[in-house]
């Protein structure tokens, strides 16, 4: 059940995003006061070579002040079309463009204060092509298999949702193999 909110205050806006108080009506009729991260949605995609393995980014995150591993991700223009964002997103991240984009559903990444829609691709037939990255953006591009891939979870190496969940995805449809 969905229903509009009684009443909405913006707190604070930044680029594309926006934090919000809204006054809503629950599905049990209970009012409450709730806050929601207004975000224009996402998309993630995991690059698989020829070879089967999967193109993974090194990045530094500052909200961590770390660099992590994680898929090529990137959020949507106004109005953008996920497919066109996920194909411009692939070639700025990773240096690659991909001739087939499969799309593999959505994920919801905290869904208890955004409303965050991620839009997750798969990326074959991948070639060489370039564009201009953001200039915030520190990137290392590297080349791994999907045990590789599973040897960093287990090992706490890899600790990004978007991309574990991702993963999975591509482990269920068989697009990916592993051990």
């Amino acid at each position: 059940m969905t229903t509009a909110p009684l009443s909405r205050r913006i707190l604070f806006s930044w680029r594309h995003f926006s934090g919000v108080l809204r006054d809503v009506l629950l599905p049990n009729g209970k009012p409450v006061t709730t806050f929601t991260l207004e975000h224009p949605g996402a998309v993630v995609i995991i690059p698989i070579t020829d070879s089967g393995s999967i193109i993974f980014l090194s990045q530094y995150r500052p909200a961590l002040n770390e660099t992590i591993f994680e898929l090529p991700a990137g959020t949507l223009e106004q109005g953008e079309d996920p497919a066109a964002c996920a194909a411009r997103e692939l070639i700025e991240e990773t240096g690659f463009a991909a001739k087939n984009l499969i799309p593999l559903g959505k994920l919801l990444p905290a869904p208890g204060f955004c409303n965050e829609v991620q839009w997750c691709f798969a990326a074959t037939g991948l070639y060489p092509a370039s564009a201009a990255g953001d200039d915030d953006e520190v990137i290392e591009v590297r080349e791994m298999s999907i045990n590789e891939a599973k040897r960093l979870i287990e090992s706490g190496g890899l600790i990004d949702a978007k991309s574990i969940a991702l993963l999975m995805k591509g482990l269920i449809g068989g697009l990916v193999r592993g051990e």
